[in-house]
C-alpha cells in the first residue's frame, strides 16, 4: 500500500450530500473518488518532480 497524507478541507454542504449520494449508488467511498480527481488532475496539469 501507498504511503498516506491526511488532507481535510471544506466544501459546500450540498456538494457534499450529492457527491455522498453517488458514492453510494456506485459502491464506493468519497475520499475514492476524491482521490481519483487529484491524481487526474495531477497527471493532466503535469509532472511534478518527487524528492
Amino acid at each position: 500500500m501507498d504511503k498516506t497524507k491526511k488532507l481535510s478541507f471544506k466544501i459546500p454542504l450540498e456538494t457534499h450530500r450529492k457527491l455522498k449520494i453517488l458514492a453510494a449508488k456506485e459502491g464506493k467511498a468519497m475520499s475514492e473518488i476524491i482521490c481519483k480527481l487529484i491524481e487526474d488532475y495531477v497527471e493532466r496539469e503535469g509532472e511534478y518532480e518527487s524528492k
